[in-house]
C-alpha cells in the first residue's frame, strides 16, 4: 500500500512538470511571434530552434515517465499484488525502478527549470526598449533576465 501513495504522488507530480513544460512552450511560442525585427540575431535563431528541439525531448521524456508510471500502478492494482510475501529479487527490482523513476524526476526538474529560464531570457528580449525599461523599474530582479544577449545554453539530456 505504501507504494500505491509514491506512485500517485510522483503521478501528480509529473502531471505538474507536464502542465508546466506546456506554459512554458506556450510563452516561448507567443513571445516567438511576437518578436521584433530587430531580434532575429543568430543568438535568437538559434535558441528558438534549440529550444525546440529540447522541448521536444523532454515530452518524449515525460511521456515515457508516465507510461512507466501507469504500468507500475496498473500492475500494483493487480489481484497478484494481494500476496503479501515477495521474493527479494521483486521486491529489488521494484525499488531499483523507483530509483530510477526518482532520478529521471530529478533530472527532468532540473531541465524544466533550465527551460523556464531560457523562456524568461527569450521573453525580455522579445519587449520593446520601453516595456524592458518599465519591467526593471517594477523591481523585479529574475536572474534569467539579466544577461539576454548570451546565447541560451543548456545541459546535455540525460
Amino acid at each position: 500500500m505504501r507504494h500505491i501513495g509514491i506512485i500517485s504522488r510522483e503521478h501528480r507530480l509529473l502531471g505538474l512538470l507536464l502542465i508546466a513544460l506546456l506554459i512554458a512552450a506556450s510563452a516561448l511560442f507567443a513571445g516567438r511571434y511576437s518578436a521584433e525585427p530587430e531580434l532575429t540575431t543568430t543568438a535568437h535563431a538559434q535558441s528558438s530552434i534549440m529550444l525546440e528541439q529540447r522541448l521536444n525531448q523532454v515530452e518524449q521524456r515525460f511521456n515515457y515517465i508516465e507510461s512507466r508510471l501507469n504500468r507500475l500502478e496498473s500492475e500494483s492494482r493487480s489481484p497478484n499484488t494481494t500476496i503479501p510475501s515477495r521474493s527479494n529479487s521483486e521486491l529489488s527490482l521494484m525499488k531499483a525502478q523507483m530509483d530510477m523513476m526518482r532520478a529521471d524526476i530529478d533530472s527532468l526538474r532540473v531541465r524544466t527549470g533550465e527551460l523556464e529560464c531560457a523562456v524568461l531570457k527569450l521573453d525580455e528580449r522579445t519587449l520593446t526598449a520601453p516595456a524592458r525599461a518599465t519591467r526593471r523599474k517594477g523591481g523585479s530582479s529574475e536572474p534569467c533576465r539579466t544577461n539576454i544577449g548570451a546565447p541560451i545554453t543548456l545541459s546535455a539530456r540525460p
